[in-house]
């Protein structure tokens, strides 16, 4: 009797587990569609607007880069609406933001609650600033994405990104011989502030490269010292 009731707990708990694995299997699917489908309404400028549809309606959504950082859904929506172009000077015509995701990293939590995600992002820029008499800018970009997800009323959404530029520079300059003010990417007017305690991990050829991002742990649960990790 002894051996029949340990051999059910034994089975009880082999189901558990291949029933969570298969939840994060099912869930790093649905974070993948949606990573792409982000970048496919982020690169135009008639789409990007749409772009806030992803996230989560939550006060401390954010998006982070080299264009600063903007927290909260008003934020978001200011900063990926069409007139935020105007703001920054830069023309609707001939802007781009094409980046691939590559190298997916996902780690669901044990909670299936929330869900962090590194991507490395080769990726092309185009644009024409102030000064440069409306001529797009090209621009080769590399990056990564390190983002959080989390999961309402049983549907995945965007939480934080975080865009970490590893270098930026115009296509006929190697990342090599870019200034060393512009390889992290251009301020523009009308960015946002910086995150505070940002991080980043752009290349400079005299210094010993880094890995920051780093690959997500897997985790039980959220816990708010996670957001700047």
């Amino acid at each position: 009797m002894k051996y029949l009731e340990k051999t059910v707990a034994a089975l009880e708990a082999e189901t558990t587990t291949m029933s969570l694995r298969a939840e994060k299997l099912k869930a790093t699917a649905e974070i993948q569609y949606l990573m792409g489908h982000l970048l496919s309404l982020w690169q135009s400028p008639e789409t990007r607007r749409y772009a806030v549809e992803l996230y989560a309606d939550r006060d401390d959504s954010s998006h982070e880069s080299y264009c600063g950082y903007h927290v909260g859904m008003d934020a978001l929506r200011a900063y990926l609406a069409p007139e935020s172009f105007d703001e920054m000077g830069i023309p609707e015509t001939g802007t781009v933001f094409s980046h691939d995701l590559t190298t997916p990293l996902i780690t669901v939590a044990d909670d299936l609650q929330t869900a962090r995600g590194l991507w490395w992002s080769p990726g092309a820029e185009c644009f024409a600033e102030m000064g440069n008499a409306g001529k797009p800018i090209p621009l080769w970009c590399w990056a990564k994405y390190h983002n959080d997800f989390i999961k309402i009323d049983g549907q995945w959404k965007v939480w934080h990104t975080h865009f970490y530029t590893t270098f930026m520079t115009p296509y006929h300059l190697s990342w090599v011989d870019v200034p060393d003010s512009e390889r992290g990417g251009l301020r523009c007017p009308g960015d946002g502030p910086e995150a505070p305690g940002c991080k980043s991990n752009v290349y400079m050829p005299d210094e010993v490269f880094g890995t920051i991002p780093a690959a997500p742990e897997p985790y039980a649960a959220w816990t708010e010292d996670r957001i700047r990790q």
